[in-house]
Protein backbone atom coordinates (compact mmCIF):
# COMPACT_ATOMS: atom_id res chain seq x y z
CA UNK A 1 0.00 0.00 0.00
CA UNK A 2 3.06 2.25 0.16
CA UNK A 3 2.13 4.17 3.34
CA UNK A 4 5.39 6.12 3.16
CA UNK A 5 3.75 8.19 0.41
CA UNK A 6 1.22 9.26 3.04
CA UNK A 7 4.07 10.11 5.41
CA UNK A 8 5.72 12.21 2.67
CA UNK A 9 2.47 14.14 2.20
CA UNK A 10 2.22 14.84 5.92
CA UNK A 11 5.87 15.96 6.02
CA UNK A 12 5.26 18.32 3.08
CA UNK A 13 2.19 19.86 4.74
CA UNK A 14 4.08 20.41 7.99
CA UNK A 15 2.62 22.98 10.35
CA UNK A 16 -0.17 23.79 7.90
CA UNK A 17 -2.03 20.77 9.31
CA UNK A 18 -2.51 22.59 12.62
CA UNK A 19 -3.60 25.75 10.82
CA UNK A 20 -6.26 23.72 9.00
CA UNK A 21 -7.25 21.87 12.17
CA UNK A 22 -6.38 18.46 10.70
CA UNK A 23 -4.97 15.43 12.50
CA UNK A 24 -3.22 12.76 10.38
CA UNK A 25 -4.37 9.23 11.15
CA UNK A 26 -2.67 6.04 10.01
CA UNK A 27 -4.82 2.95 10.21
CA UNK A 28 -3.92 -0.62 9.29
CA UNK A 29 -1.97 -3.77 10.05
CA UNK A 30 1.35 -4.89 8.61
CA UNK A 31 3.04 -8.24 8.10
CA UNK A 32 6.50 -6.63 8.03
CA UNK A 33 6.86 -5.29 11.56
CA UNK A 34 10.25 -3.66 10.95
CA UNK A 35 8.90 -1.70 7.98
CA UNK A 36 5.77 -0.77 9.94
CA UNK A 37 7.93 0.54 12.77
CA UNK A 38 9.91 2.73 10.34
CA UNK A 39 6.70 4.12 8.83
CA UNK A 40 5.22 4.96 12.22
CA UNK A 41 8.46 6.55 13.38
CA UNK A 42 8.65 8.68 10.22
CA UNK A 43 5.00 9.76 10.60
CA UNK A 44 5.49 10.84 14.21
CA UNK A 45 8.69 12.63 13.20
CA UNK A 46 6.75 14.53 10.54
CA UNK A 47 3.78 15.22 12.83
CA UNK A 48 4.10 14.41 16.54
CA UNK A 49 0.33 14.69 17.12
CA UNK A 50 -0.52 12.13 14.41
CA UNK A 51 -2.74 9.21 15.48
CA UNK A 52 -1.92 5.58 14.74
CA UNK A 53 -4.63 2.90 14.98
CA UNK A 54 -3.35 -0.66 15.04
CA UNK A 55 -6.41 -2.44 16.42
CA UNK A 56 -9.17 -4.03 14.33
CA UNK A 57 -12.03 -1.66 13.47
CA UNK A 58 -15.50 -3.06 13.09
CA UNK A 59 -18.20 -1.58 10.80
CA UNK A 60 -19.50 0.97 13.33
CA UNK A 61 -16.00 2.16 14.33
CA UNK A 62 -14.93 2.37 10.68
CA UNK A 63 -18.06 4.32 9.83
CA UNK A 64 -17.41 6.79 12.64
CA UNK A 65 -13.86 7.21 11.39
CA UNK A 66 -14.89 7.98 7.81
CA UNK A 67 -17.62 10.38 8.97
CA UNK A 68 -14.89 12.42 10.65
CA UNK A 69 -12.54 12.20 7.66
CA UNK A 70 -11.72 15.36 5.71
CA UNK A 71 -9.57 13.53 3.13
CA UNK A 72 -8.86 9.84 2.68
CA UNK A 73 -5.36 9.21 1.30
CA UNK A 74 -4.99 6.01 -0.69
CA UNK A 75 -1.21 6.11 -1.26
CA UNK A 76 -0.40 3.02 -3.33
CA UNK A 77 0.78 3.45 -6.92
CA UNK A 78 -1.43 0.60 -8.15
CA UNK A 79 -4.45 -1.18 -6.72
CA UNK A 80 -6.82 -3.45 -8.61
CA UNK A 81 -9.73 -2.04 -6.66
CA UNK A 82 -9.12 0.21 -3.64
CA UNK A 83 -11.74 -0.60 -1.03
CA UNK A 84 -10.99 2.38 1.24
CA UNK A 85 -11.82 4.73 -1.65
CA UNK A 86 -15.31 3.23 -1.90
CA UNK A 87 -15.77 3.15 1.88
CA UNK A 88 -14.76 6.80 2.19
CA UNK A 89 -17.10 7.80 -0.64
CA UNK A 90 -19.98 6.04 1.12
CA UNK A 91 -19.61 8.55 3.96
CA UNK A 92 -19.01 11.57 1.72
CA UNK A 93 -15.24 11.75 2.24
CA UNK A 94 -13.10 12.56 -0.82
CA UNK A 95 -10.02 10.47 -1.61
CA UNK A 96 -6.55 11.35 -2.88
CA UNK A 97 -5.17 8.58 -5.08
CA UNK A 98 -2.98 7.82 -8.07
CA UNK A 99 -4.75 8.63 -11.33
CA UNK A 100 -4.74 7.30 -14.85
CA UNK A 101 -6.76 4.22 -13.94
CA UNK A 102 -4.02 2.87 -11.67
CA UNK A 103 -6.57 2.52 -8.86
CA UNK A 104 -9.57 0.49 -10.02
CA UNK A 105 -12.06 2.29 -7.80
CA UNK A 106 -11.10 5.67 -9.25
CA UNK A 107 -12.98 4.91 -12.45
CA UNK A 108 -16.01 3.73 -10.50
CA UNK A 109 -16.10 6.80 -8.27
CA UNK A 110 -15.33 9.20 -11.09
CA UNK A 111 -18.02 7.85 -13.40
CA UNK A 112 -20.59 7.70 -10.60
CA UNK A 113 -20.10 11.21 -9.24
CA UNK A 114 -18.53 13.13 -12.14
CA UNK A 115 -16.49 14.91 -9.49
CA UNK A 116 -13.04 13.40 -9.96
CA UNK A 117 -10.26 16.00 -10.23
CA UNK A 118 -6.93 15.14 -11.83
CA UNK A 119 -3.82 17.10 -10.86
CA UNK A 120 -0.33 16.92 -12.33
CA UNK A 121 2.37 17.07 -9.65
CA UNK A 122 5.33 16.52 -11.97
CA UNK A 123 8.32 18.60 -10.91
CA UNK A 124 11.46 19.36 -12.91
CA UNK A 125 13.87 17.51 -10.60
CA UNK A 126 15.07 15.01 -13.21
CA UNK A 127 15.40 17.69 -15.88
CA UNK A 128 17.31 19.99 -13.56
CA UNK A 129 19.65 17.17 -12.57
CA UNK A 130 20.24 16.30 -16.23
CA UNK A 131 21.04 19.96 -16.96
CA UNK A 132 23.72 19.98 -14.29
CA UNK A 133 21.99 21.88 -11.50
CA UNK A 134 23.42 21.18 -8.04
CA UNK A 135 20.43 20.73 -5.75
CA UNK A 136 20.06 20.71 -2.00
CA UNK A 137 17.52 20.66 0.79
CA UNK A 138 17.45 23.02 3.77
CA UNK A 139 14.81 21.91 6.25
CA UNK A 140 13.82 22.36 9.86
CA UNK A 141 13.30 18.61 10.12
CA UNK A 142 15.78 16.17 11.63
CA UNK A 143 18.18 14.30 9.32
CA UNK A 144 16.84 10.89 10.41
CA UNK A 145 13.31 11.62 9.21
CA UNK A 146 14.56 13.20 5.99
CA UNK A 147 16.70 10.14 5.21
CA UNK A 148 13.75 7.79 5.74
CA UNK A 149 11.53 9.67 3.29
CA UNK A 150 14.31 10.24 0.73
CA UNK A 151 15.45 6.62 0.95
CA UNK A 152 11.97 5.26 0.38
CA UNK A 153 11.39 7.40 -2.72
CA UNK A 154 14.97 7.15 -4.03
CA UNK A 155 15.49 10.92 -3.88
CA UNK A 156 19.05 11.01 -2.57
CA UNK A 157 20.40 10.59 -6.09
CA UNK A 158 19.05 13.99 -7.11
CA UNK A 159 20.52 16.05 -4.28
CA UNK A 160 24.10 17.12 -3.68
CA UNK A 161 23.67 18.48 -0.15
CA UNK A 162 21.15 17.93 2.65
CA UNK A 163 20.98 20.52 5.42
CA UNK A 164 18.92 19.93 8.58
CA UNK A 165 18.69 21.40 12.07
CA UNK A 166 21.04 18.64 13.27
CA UNK A 167 23.91 20.71 11.88
CA UNK A 168 23.22 23.92 13.80
CA UNK A 169 21.05 27.02 13.56
CA UNK A 170 17.75 26.75 11.71
CA UNK A 171 15.71 29.19 9.63
CA UNK A 172 15.88 32.14 9.13
CA UNK A 173 19.57 31.96 10.08
CA UNK A 174 21.62 31.61 6.86
CA UNK A 175 23.72 28.70 8.20
CA UNK A 176 22.06 25.95 6.13
CA UNK A 177 22.33 27.87 2.86
CA UNK A 178 25.93 28.86 3.55
CA UNK A 179 26.85 25.25 4.40
CA UNK A 180 25.11 24.04 1.24
CA UNK A 181 27.10 26.49 -0.89
CA UNK A 182 30.33 25.51 0.83
CA UNK A 183 29.67 21.78 0.26
CA UNK A 184 28.87 22.28 -3.43
CA UNK A 185 31.49 24.92 -4.20
CA UNK A 186 28.83 27.43 -5.20
CA UNK A 187 29.05 31.22 -4.98
CA UNK A 188 26.11 33.28 -3.72
CA UNK A 189 25.39 34.82 -7.15
CA UNK A 190 25.00 31.29 -8.57
CA UNK A 191 22.55 30.10 -5.90
CA UNK A 192 18.78 30.30 -5.66
CA UNK A 193 16.60 29.49 -2.66
CA UNK A 194 13.11 28.09 -3.37
CA UNK A 195 10.64 27.97 -0.51
CA UNK A 196 7.04 28.23 0.64
CA UNK A 197 7.50 30.32 3.81
CA UNK A 198 8.77 33.76 4.74
CA UNK A 199 11.44 32.00 6.82
CA UNK A 200 12.81 30.38 3.65
CA UNK A 201 12.98 33.78 1.98
CA UNK A 202 14.61 35.40 5.00
CA UNK A 203 17.17 32.61 5.19
CA UNK A 204 18.02 33.02 1.52
CA UNK A 205 18.24 36.80 1.79
CA UNK A 206 20.44 36.52 4.89
CA UNK A 207 22.77 34.27 2.89
CA UNK A 208 22.85 36.73 -0.01
CA UNK A 209 21.22 34.46 -2.60
CA UNK A 210 18.30 34.86 -5.02
CA UNK A 211 14.97 33.83 -3.50
CA UNK A 212 11.93 32.33 -5.26
CA UNK A 213 8.67 31.80 -3.39
CA UNK A 214 5.95 29.27 -4.25
CA UNK A 215 2.35 29.91 -3.24
CA UNK A 216 1.16 26.31 -2.81
CA UNK A 217 2.81 25.68 0.55
CA UNK A 218 2.50 26.82 4.15
CA UNK A 219 2.57 30.65 4.03
CA UNK A 220 0.43 33.01 1.97
CA UNK A 221 1.91 34.97 -0.94
CA UNK A 222 1.77 38.16 1.17
CA UNK A 223 3.77 36.50 3.94
CA UNK A 224 6.29 35.13 1.46
CA UNK A 225 6.67 38.57 -0.13
CA UNK A 226 7.20 40.08 3.33
CA UNK A 227 10.05 37.62 3.81
CA UNK A 228 11.89 39.15 0.85
CA UNK A 229 11.06 36.91 -2.10
CA UNK A 230 12.46 38.27 -5.35
CA UNK A 231 9.45 36.70 -7.08
CA UNK A 232 6.53 34.39 -6.23
CA UNK A 233 5.23 31.63 -8.48
CA UNK A 234 1.87 29.87 -8.49
CA UNK A 235 2.59 26.72 -10.49
CA UNK A 236 5.48 24.49 -11.49
CA UNK A 237 5.57 25.80 -15.07
CA UNK A 238 6.17 29.38 -13.93
CA UNK A 239 8.82 28.27 -11.44
CA UNK A 240 10.52 26.19 -14.13
CA UNK A 241 10.61 29.18 -16.50
CA UNK A 242 12.09 31.43 -13.81
CA UNK A 243 14.82 28.88 -13.08
CA UNK A 244 15.73 28.87 -16.78
CA UNK A 245 15.85 32.68 -16.75
CA UNK A 246 18.00 32.69 -13.61
CA UNK A 247 20.44 30.20 -15.13
CA UNK A 248 20.69 32.34 -18.28
CA UNK A 249 21.46 35.46 -16.21
CA UNK A 250 24.16 33.63 -14.23
CA UNK A 251 25.73 32.23 -17.40
CA UNK A 252 25.75 35.61 -19.16
CA UNK A 253 27.20 37.26 -16.05
CA UNK A 254 29.99 34.70 -15.85
CA UNK A 255 30.75 35.16 -19.54
CA UNK A 256 30.85 38.96 -19.16
CA UNK A 257 33.18 38.58 -16.16
CA UNK A 258 35.56 36.39 -18.11
CA UNK A 259 35.53 38.81 -21.05
CA UNK A 260 36.27 41.73 -18.74
CA UNK A 261 39.13 39.78 -17.21
CA UNK A 262 40.67 39.14 -20.61
CA UNK A 263 40.38 42.80 -21.57
CA UNK A 264 42.03 43.91 -18.36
Amino acid sequence: KDPMRFVSLIAALGARLSVLGLTPLLCGAAADHAYAASVKAALLQACPHALIVETFLGPSALGALFRATALNVHPCAYDAYGMTVVEAAAFGAPSLMNGGGAIGASELIGSATESAVEMDFDVPIERLADEGWLMGVATGKARRGLDIVFGHHDLHRYFDTLQTVDGGAGKPHPRMVLDAMRETGTDAFQAVMIGDTRFDMEMGRNAGVHTLGVSWGFHTPDEIEAGGAHSIHHDFAALDAELDAFAARVTSGEAAGKAAGVEA
